[in-house]
């Protein structure tokens, strides 16, 4: 019994150091073969083992704006910076503008015609088609001194202690252009795998596919990926190829050169397109992500290029995690 599980750990661990591809994933689990790393145990190994100081600027949502200037990529134009909430120069913002923290993720204030809403990730403030309505605007709008309430808490905050890079930003918040399109539609947000200036795929998403439990992925050429299960549906209308997906696409892959994985975010609208945010630790690596279907997720672990020390300590600690879940699991049931 030793024996076997011996050379099943070795045969796992030579797929995963020559990358696992979609067909040999496949032929492997028919074999009833098992692999102990997907993409979110490699995102987990990285919170726990990998202190790169890169990962700490791309991840800081003002740095990467600099960083990505570097290659000749835009993103949203910045009004105004500060460490001192109460000193945002609130009479002379613009009627339409956003209010986020540079440390955190979902920590958003947005002000539309001159008032704020607390946006978050903009599904709870949307309806179905993406639209702003009067009744989701009135539930979360905020006042000034709440505003300010929300931005000094965000700054005495840390987003994830167990997401390296989080904890190293210096906290900042700062007020930026929206963006919007001209018929006031849905903006989608494109997510591109890319590993060490590659990309893989895309995902896509918008506040109306979040607040619709929606979510879908493409590869680089924008064919659809048919997963073998799914988390969340595959919107009804499948959103269009972007006009600007060869220019992202190029931009990524740019800015994720010598970075074994980043996730680069792009949105655009009519005229353009723009930086969203870098991101290193996606769903902060929990399990069945960023999909529920195991073939596409060890699919995307096998783009993602690691050393062998690194691979086995990532082996390890995807085993001890997933120990630690099955004795909290027990004990919960035990009560």
């Amino acid at each position: 019994m030793k024996i076997k599980t011996h050379k099943k750990l070795i045969l796992a661990i030579n797929s995963l150091r020559q990358g696992i591809c979609l067909d040999t994933y496949c032929k492997i689990n028919k074999n009833k073969m098992f692999h102990l790393i997907d993409f979110a145990a490699k995102v987990r190994w990285r919170k726990r083992f990998q202190h790169n100081p890169i990962l700490v600027k791309i991840q800081d949502k003002l740095a990467v704006k600099d960083y990505a200037a570097q290659f000749g990529v835009k993103s949203a134009k910045v009004f105004y910076k500060t460490k001192n909430p109460e000193a945002i120069p609130f009479d002379s913002l613009p009627e339409n503008c956003f209010i986020k923290a540079n440390h955190g993720c979902g920590w958003n204030i947005m002000r539309l015609n001159g008032r704020f809403y607390h946006f978050k990730n903009g599904s709870s403030i949307v309806d179905e088609t993406g639209r702003y309505r009067e009744k989701e605007l009135k539930e979360h709008e905020i006042i000034k001194a709440e505003v300010i309430g929300k931005c000094k808490k965000w700054l005495n905050s840390k987003y994830d202690v167990s997401e390296w890079a989080y904890s190293h930003i210096d906290p900042r918040i700062y007020v930026e252009e929206l963006i919007t399109q001209t018929d006031e539609t849905d903006i989608f947000d494109y997510r591109f795998f890319t590993f060490n200036g590659k990309v893989a795929c895309y995902g896509i998403g918008s506040p109306a596919m979040r607040k619709n439990m929606e979510n879908v992925f493409f590869d680089a050429s924008g064919i659809e990926i048919q997963l073998t299960r799914y988390a969340e549906k595959v919107p009804d209308s499948l959103p269009p190829k972007p006009d600007f997906l060869n220019q992202m696409i190029e931009a990524a892959n740019k800015l994720g050169k010598g970075i074994d994985f980043v996730r680069i975010d792009f949105f655009c609208n009519d005229h353009d397109f723009y930086l969203a945010e870098m991101t290193v630790y996606p769903q902060s690596g929990d399990r069945n992500t960023p999909t529920s279907c195991p073939e596409f997720n060890h699919w995307l672990a096998g783009h993602w290029k690691m050393k062998n020390s690194d691979l086995l300590m990532a082996i390890i600690w995807r085993v001890y995690g997933s120990i630690k879940f099955w004795l909290e699991k027990r004990k919960l049931l035990s009560h």
